[in-house]
C-alpha cells in the first residue's frame, strides 16, 4: 500500500485560537482541547460543554481552559470515529485530494505542567486516511449517505449544513481514518523547537523543517520519506536511542564549561572521568549531575556519544579548533602528541597540576556527542519519578560511576527532555555549582 500523500496540520486550541493550551504532564501523557466554536458562529447540534467533556485523565476539559467552561468544543479532528474536515477553500483543496493509505498527522500546543518553560508543539494523533467525503461534489442522496458515516464530525453537526443545502460554504470536505491505524496517541511526539519551526532530528525524518504557526493551509510532507514518517509516529524519541545502550551517570564537583565542553554546539568530555571515557561506548548516554550538597536532582548535562578520538585526533581536527584555549578560555583541546608523548597545551586555563594531568591521561579517549542538553545551573531537575533509577546511589552518601543496561528509564529520560527543550546548550559559560562542593577541577 502506497502514500502518496502526507499532510501536517496544526489543530487544538492555542493562545490566538481559544486562548489556552492543552496540558502537558509530568509523565509526558497530555490533554487534547480543540477549540471552540465560534460565539457567533454556525449554530450546532454539540450539545456538550468543555465542563462535560470528561478528560482522557480525570476532571474535565474545563480544568484547563476555565474560561472555556460554558462554551461548546469544535471537535475536529474527533478521535472516536476519526473523522477531520474543513471547509475552507485551500484546506478543501488540500483534503479532496487524499486517498486510502494517506496519511493526516495532527499537532497542536502543549504547555508543560512541571517546567517553567513555553508551550511546546507537538505530534498528537494520526490518520490513516479510509475514505475522503468531498460533499460539494455530491448529489444530495450520496452526500445524505456520506454525512451518515461522518456524523460525529463537529461540521457534520452543524444545523446548516443537510443534504440539500444550497450553499457552497457549508459543503466542507470530511476525511475519514482507518480506525485500526488511526490514533490519539498517549503520549505526544517531539515537533516543534522553541521557536515554533521544526526540531532539526524531526526535520530530517518528515523532510519539512519551515515554520510551524497556525496556518490556513496543511504542510505537505515528503511522501517518499513515509516510512521513516511512520517510524517517527511509532517511536518518537526512543529514535535517538539506539537498542542496548547503556546510561552513564556521574557527578560533577564543579561545572565551569570546560568538562563537559560544549563550545561550536558539539558537547566534549576530554578531561575528568578516566572511566567513562574509557567504557562508555558509541550510542550510549552520559548523564553529569550535581553532588548531593549541591541538589544532586539536576540534571547539568544528557548527551549521546556518537564519536570517540584519541586526543591527539582531536587536538588536530579541523572541527574542533574553536575547543582549544586560545579561542575558548574552558576550552578541552589541550592534549596532543609531541616526539611520541601526550603533552599539554600551554595555553590552558585549567588542569595545569600534575594530579589532574595523571587523571586525564589515564584514558587516551574523548567522547563526541552532537546530540546532548546541556543545562549548567538553569535548574532543570530530572523528574522525580525517574531519579532513584537514573542517578546512581541518589539521596545516598556514596556516589559513584555506573552503567545500566536496562534502558527504560532512559528512554523515559530522554521522552521527557525533547519534549520539552531543544537539543543543544541552555546554560552559561563560566557556571559553578552552588554548595561547599564547588571547588574542584572543572569537572
Amino acid at each position: 500500500m502506497s502514500v502518496d500523500n502526507i499532510l501536517l496540520l496544526r489543530v487544538g486550541i492555542d493562545s490566538g485560537t481559544g486562548n489556552g493550551h492543552g496540558p502537558l504532564f509530568e509523565d509526558n501523557s497530555f490533554e487534547y482541547i480543540p477549540i471552540p466554536e465560534g460565539p457567533e458562529g454556525p449554530s450546532t447540534t454539540e450539545g456538550r460543554t468543555y465542563d462535560e467533556i470528561a478528560g482522557r485523565y480525570g476532571g474535565s476539559l474545563a480544568d484547563y481552559v476555565p474560561h472555556l467552561s460554558n462554551g461548546t468544543p469544535h471537535f475536529d479532528p474527533e478521535f472516536e470515529t476519526y473523522t477531520y474536515g474543513d471547509p475552507s477553500p485551500n484546506k478543501r483543496s488540500q483534503l479532496s485530494r487524499l486517498s486510502s493509505d494517506d496519511l493526516l498527522i495532527f499537532y497542536s500546543s502543549l504547555s508543560p505542567q512541571d517546567a517553567d518553560i513555553k508551550p511546546r508543539l507537538c505530534a498528537i494523533g494520526v490518520f490513516t486516511v479510509d475514505a475522503t467525503y468531498d460533499l460539494e461534489a455530491m448529489s444530495p442522496d450520496e452526500r445524505a449517505e456520506a454525512l451518515d458515516q461522518v456524523q460525529n464530525n463537529a461540521h457534520a453537526k452543524r444545523t446548516g449544513l443537510t443534504p440539500d443545502s444550497p450553499v457552497r460554504d457549508n459543503f466542507p470536505v470530511i476525511v475519514k481514518g482507518r480506525p485500526e491505524e488511526s490514533e490519539l496517541f498517549d503520549i505526544p511526539r517531539p515537533l516543534g523547537n522553541s521557536d515554533r519551526s521544526v526540531l532539526s532530528w524531526v526535520a530530517d525524518i518528515i523532510g519539512f523543517s519551515g515554520d510551524l504557526t497556525r496556518a490556513g493551509v496543511a504542510r505537505v510532507l515528503d511522501e517518499s520519506n513515509a516510512d521513516e514518517i511512520k517510524d517517527w509516529l511509532q517511536h518518537g524519541s526512543d529514535l535517538l536511542i539506539r537498542d542496548d545502550r547503556a546510561l552513564r551517570s556521574y557527578v560533577m564537583t564543579s561545572d565551569t564549561g570546560f568538562a563537559p565542553n560544549v563550545t561550536g554546539d558539539v558537547c566534549t568530555l576530554a578531561t575528568c572521568k578516566p572511566r567513562v571515557r574509557e567504557h562508555a561506548q558509541v550510542g550510549d548516554w552520559i548523564l553529569g549531575t550535581p553532588s548531593r550538597s549541591a541538589g544532586e536532582e539536576h540534571l547539568i548535562h544528557l548527551s549521546r556519544v556518537e564519536e570517540t578520538l584519541s586526543y591527539d585526533e582531536y587536538y588536530r581536527d579541523d572541527r574542533f579548533q574553536d575547543k582549544k584555549p586560545e579561542h575558548d578560555p574552558n576550552g578541552d583541546n589541550i592534549y596532543y602528541l609531541k616526539d611520541g608523548v601526550l603533552t599539554q597545551d600551554e595555553g590552558t586555563n585549567h588542569h595545569k597540576s600534575r594530579n589532574h594531568r595523571e587523571r586525564d591521561l589515564k584514558t587516551d579517549r574523548v567522547l563526541i556527542s552532537e546530540t546532548f542538553w546541556y543545562f549548567g545551573n538553569s535548574g532543570v531537575a530530572v523528574p522525580e519519578r525517574l531519579r532513584h533509577d537514573v542517578i546512581h546511589k541518589y539521596n545516598q552518601d556514596s556516589r559513584r560511576l555506573y552503567s545500566k543496561s536496562e534502558s527504560t528509564s532512559l528512554h523515559d529520560l530522554v521522552e521527557w527532555c525533547s519534549l520539552r527543550f531543544d537539543l543543544g546548550d541552555h546554560g552559561t559559560r563560566d557556571l559553578t555549582l552552588t554548595g561547599p562542593s564547588t571547588s574542584g577541577s572543572g569537572c
